[in-house]
């Protein structure tokens, strides 16, 4: 309220329309008056409570950061500008304040000590709101540490803490999702950016309340309800996180429950992490089926060596991109040629070539059932190690 007061005497000093953004360019409070319509770029940013993509570049070409004084941005085709005042503590930004160029020339003196004096408070109450910020993410983060650990004290007081404060909804059942920078994200910093905004989006959401933190590089969140794959894949888009990944465990009927869920969701990360082409951005523990096992191997530490010389051999064949993809099929389909023939768009007796030739490189017998069982995880374990089959 104290920063929503300054905003307000400001106004009646200028009748302007302000808005007050901090330095991740979050929308924190705006003027609401019958007299002063906020124009079209500041009903933006209130709809998104952000700076607008235009915003942000014009902050950047005019240095705005560096400025100790108002600078005007002129307006774009024509329009009206906008002037921009950024506001510290301690010398240091906390955020900026903007409203409409409604003069045209100089700003009058008594309006730019009103702006003066405003932004100084505005500064302050930014750090403060700042610091309170990274205080309650601070205590959430120690909560989640707790409560996923193996320390049982610590364990014990994260769910009674949480429980207390309704930090979380309280559910017949959670899951724990586990966020990853994607891999166009190359230095730690940005990577950390884009994972704390993605936690910030997800538990922000309103109802039902979650619960994150990003720990040890992790984007960590704890979801008041059970996340299939097509849940989790709804979750990134709706709020527009494109740029992570995701793994969601399975169901944890108590809070007590969830560590399980975070390790499940660990392995479900992990899936997307070695098979996108199957698994897109976002996995969920329930819908792995037998790669639940398969990815608690150490598969870091295996290689092509470790399959069978069979499976080697035809790695290693000519033409053995075709030859696996269409042994794969086979595989897939139950040893239904009909149905490989039909997946991979070939005629029946192309297939059947295929497979007496990759039969022939490969000394394996395709029509043992017992044999066709044991390929299929071999082939799996290939996929999950990024083997590659030759291409020529």
């Amino acid at each position: 309220m104290y920063l929503e007061s300054i905003v307000k005497d400001l106004f009646n000093q200028l009748h302007a329309p302000l808005l007050v953004l901090d330095t991740s360019m979050e929308l924190v409070a705006h003027s609401i008056h019958e007299d002063a319509e906020h124009d079209a770029t500041q009903v933006a940013m209130i709809v998104s409570r952000r700076g607008t993509a235009g915003a942000v570049e014009s902050f950047k070409r005019y240095r705005v950061k560096y400025s100790t004084e108002p600078v005007r941005i002129p307006g774009r085709a024509g329009g009206r500008g906008h002037i921009v005042v950024t506001v510290r503590s301690a010398g240091q930004p906390t955020g900026y304040l903007t409203f409409p160029d409604l003069y045209g020339e100089d700003i009058p003196e008594a309006h730019l000590a009103a702006i003066e004096a405003a932004s100084s408070e505005i500064g302050e109450a930014l750090r403060d709101r700042m610091l309170d910020r990274r205080r309650g993410r601070e205590h959430v983060k120690q909560l989640l540490a707790g409560l996923l650990g193996t320390d049982r004290l610590q364990h014990n007081y994260a769910v009674q803490e949480i429980l207390a404060g309704r930090l979380l909804t309280p559910a017949a059942q959670y899951c724990v999702v586990v966020l990853e920078a994607g891999r166009r994200e190359n230095d730690q910093a940005s990577a950390r950016r884009h994972l704390e905004n993605a936690v910030e989006q997800i538990t922000a959401a309103g109802a039902p309340r979650c619960m994150g933190a990003v720990i040890h590089g992790e984007g960590i969140v704890i979801v008041p309800e059970c996340l299939d794959s097509d849940t989790l894949s709804g979750l990134l888009a709706e709020h527009g996180l494109d740029s992570v990944c995701a793994g969601s465990g399975g169901r944890a009927d108590t809070l007590e429950e969830t560590a399980q869920s975070y390790q499940q969701a660990r392995t479900a990360l992990q899936a997307v992490r070695r098979d996108r082409s199957r698994y897109g951005r976002s996995a969920a523990w329930n819908d792995l089926g037998a790669d639940r096992i398969l990815l608690q191997l150490p598969l870091e530490t295996m290689s092509g060596f470790d399959l069978s010389p069979g499976i080697q051999r035809l790695f290693a064949a000519k033409n053995a991109e075709m030859l696996v993809e269409s042994v794969r099929a086979y595989l897939d389909a139950g040893g239904n040629a009909v149905e490989a023939s039909r997946v991979l768009h070939v005629h029946r007796s192309t297939l059947y070539y295929r497979l007496d030739r990759a039969a022939e490189v490969s000394g394996l017998d395709f029509a043992d059932g017992k044999l066709q069982r044991e390929l299929h995880l071999e082939l799996r374990v290939a996929d999950l190690i990024g083997l590659q089959p030759r291409s020529c």
